[in-house]
């Protein structure tokens, strides 16, 4: 008999549905497609977080795509979905206004990539968090500084997969996203201990 999931798991994953529909319609429409290209040194904030739906290829939409749902289901697993909205959320506008204070801006930008580091740090603390084994925590934690390093010094970025993808990698993205799932995982945690003072 399966346990019934708890309606604000559903609600979150209902919401990752949407997103996953609404990047498909982005990078598939031109008209959505060529509207919402973000210029950090001239659009508002909003054209940057719905330019995060937008994807220049088919190749860039499924591999993000995938990573989405693939990050749903690790965060299913873990029973800790309902967050994701919440970190997708944070960590895209971490992308946002990283990508237009940071000097000298990029010409342009694209996609949910950004984002989806903020979620890969987030489900990576929280694996250390949740993990009852000392050494799958221990794992979780030097799984998230690797990632970070990775982006921060480059290191390990595949010659080339800007032209498979159809799109230049940004890596600035990927350190601010990344930044701002570092930033959600303090704010939640900080909740947390705040809660856990006022039932003590």
């Amino acid at each position: 008999m399966s346990t019934p999931v708890p309606r604000a798991e559903r609600l979150a994953v209902h919401t990752v549905g949407v997103i996953l529909i609404a990047m498909i319609a982005f990078s598939m429409l031109p008209t959505l497609r060529e509207r919402c290209v973000f210029v950090p040194a001239r659009d508002p904030l909003w054209v940057g977080l719905l330019a995060q739906l937008v994807h220049l290829g088919l190749a860039h939409l499924s591999l993000n795509l995938l990573s989405l749902a693939l990050q749903t289901r690790i965060a299913q697993a873990l029973g800790r979905a309902r967050e994701i909205p919440a970190v997708l959320g944070v960590s895209a506008f971490a992308v946002v206004l990283g990508l237009m204070t940071m000097k000298p801006p990029l010409a342009w930008y694209v996609g949910l990539s950004g984002a989806l580091y903020g979620l890969v740090a987030w489900l990576a603390l929280e694996h250390t968090r949740c993990a009852r084994a000392r050494s799958l925590r221990i794992f979780g934690a030097v799984l998230c500084v690797l990632i970070g390093l990775k982006e921060v010094f480059g290191l390990w970025r595949p010659m080339g997969l800007g032209d498979w993808m159809g799109v230049p990698p940004a890596p600035a993205a990927h350190v601010f996203g990344f930044l701002g799932g570092l930033f959600y995982v303090a704010l939640a945690r900080a909740y947390r201990w705040m809660r856990s003072r006022r039932t003590a």
